[in-house]
């Protein structure tokens, strides 16, 4: 993973019922991603899991900005 997370792509989401998600997907000096999962308790986001992934596509972001 690589140290620096700024490079690391995020995406939030609030569903209808229980708190915030969000994943992110951090860039890997050994190539690929890592995506982590994280739920907000009301004062911090906690781990849930994670995973590494190949490559992320991104659809519709023009809608998103």
């Amino acid at each position: 993973m690589s140290p620096d997370q700024t490079d690391a792509v995020v995406v939030r989401r609030q569903p209808l019922r229980g708190p915030a998600q969000r994943d992110r997907y951090e860039p890997r000096d050994e190539g690929g991603w890592r995506r982590v999962e994280e739920r907000w308790n009301g004062c911090q986001w906690v781990y849930v899991g994670s995973e590494i992934v190949d490559s992320i596509d991104i659809e519709g972001a023009e809608v998103l900005a």
